[in-house]
């Protein structure tokens, strides 16, 4: 017999597989399913661009910008942190956009799941909260 994966919200070895996804006989969760966005395409597909910004207008920031065009992604990158404006601008191939939009999805997916335990399993009144992943590292962000 193939060796199954443990569900990621209770953590039970009593799972199945089911089609294209797996199923928890315990807790009765699916999971591993391709994430999709609401027209069914495969989500890695579907993403054609990202923002992310880190810090605040008092002690400086830096933005990130990725945007698809033409089949190859343009990136900028400023830091405005000491007071002073850095930017990068460059190109990624088709094959680092691609593993760059797989890697920041399954880490969004798996922080999901953190969150997702802390609000509906242990009750925890969340008012705002995200996680991240740093290698090994959950780190949660917010007020609870």
């Amino acid at each position: 017999m193939k060796d199954l994966p443990v569900c990621p919200l209770c953590g039970s070895s009593n799972t199945i597989k089911v089609k294209d996804f797996y199923h928890c006989n315990d807790c009765l969760s699916d999971f591993g399913r391709q994430p999709k966005a609401d027209d069914g395409t495969p989500m890695i597909e579907a993403v054609k661009g990202l923002r992310f910004k880190y810090g605040d207008i008092s002690t400086g920031s830096i933005r990130e910008r990725f945007n698809e065009e033409g089949g190859v992604c343009l990136y900028e990158i400023t830091d405005t942190n000491g007071g002073n404006l850095n930017k990068v601008n460059g190109v990624l191939t088709p094959e680092e956009w691609k593993g760059l939009k797989a890697k920041l999805i399954e880490e969004l997916l798996k922080a999901q799941t953190v969150v997702n335990k802390l609000s509906m399993e242990r009750k925890l009144n969340i008012e705002f909260m995200h996680a991240t992943i740093q290698g090994n590292t959950v780190v949660l962000h917010g007020v609870s």
